[in-house]
C-alpha cells in the first residue's frame, strides 16, 4: 500500500480502496443503518501506526469533528487489526479490499461504510524500470484491477459483509 522507493523500480498506483469501519456483529454500531464520524465518539479504536498516512488522517478527522475515541491498540497490519477487533472490543478502520476478505471468512465481523470518511488506501504495483512497458507487467496490473473491481462490485452494499 506504499510505493517501494528504490533506484531502478517503477511504481504505479493501480487501485485506491476506501476505508471502512470493521467491528463485531454485536457491536452497538453494527446495526446502525447509516454511520457518521460522530457515531464513534467514546468508542474504542484500533488505529494504524504513526508511519501510516491513515493514522494522521483519522487523528485530524476526530479532532476536526470534536470526536473523542480511545485508542486501545496500534498496528501497521490491516489483517492483525481486523482480527483483534473482537478481543479488544473495539472498531478499526481499514481498506475495504482487505476488510471484505477477512469479514467474508469471519462470520462474527462486519464492515460498515462511514459517511465523512474519504480516505482511500492506494495499492501500488512495483516493477523494474525495464519492465514498465512489458506484457507481463500489464497482465499483473490488469489482473489486480479486475480482482479489485470484482470484489468491490460483489459488495456494492458496503453496509454488510
Amino acid at each position: 500500500t506504499r510505493p517501494l522507493e528504490h533506484p531502478g523500480l517503477h511504481n504505479d498506483c493501480v487501485f485506491r480502496a476506501p476505508q471502512v469501519a470493521v467491528m463485531t456483529a454485536d457491536h452497538p454500531l453494527a446495526s446502525a443503518k447509516d454511520l457518521s464520524i460522530g457515531d464513534f465518539d467514546g468508542h474504542r479504536i484500533i488505529a494504524s501506526t504513526r508511519s501510516d498516512p491513515a493514522f494522521h488522517y483519522f487523528a485530524e478527522l476526530w479532532q476536526r469533528n470534536n470526536v473523542s475515541v480511545k485508542t486501545v491498540l496500534q498496528s501497521p497490519f490491516a489483517g492483525f487489526s481486523i482480527n483483534m477487533v473482537s478481543a479488544m472490543s473495539a472498531v478499526t478502520f481499514n481498506n475495504e479490499l482487505v476488510a471484505r476478505k477477512i469479514c467474508a471468512r469471519s462470520p462474527g465481523l462486519v464492515m460498515r461504510a462511514v459517511e465523512g470518511v474519504d480516505f482511500k488506501t492506494p495499492f501500488y504495483l512495483a516493477c523494474a524500470d525495464w519492465q514498465t512497458q512489458s506484457a507481463t507487467r500489464q497482465i499483473l496490473e490488469d489482473g489486480f484491477r479486475r480482482q479489485a473491481m470484482e470484489q468491490e462490485q460483489g459488495g456494492s452494499d458496503r453496509a454488510l459483509s
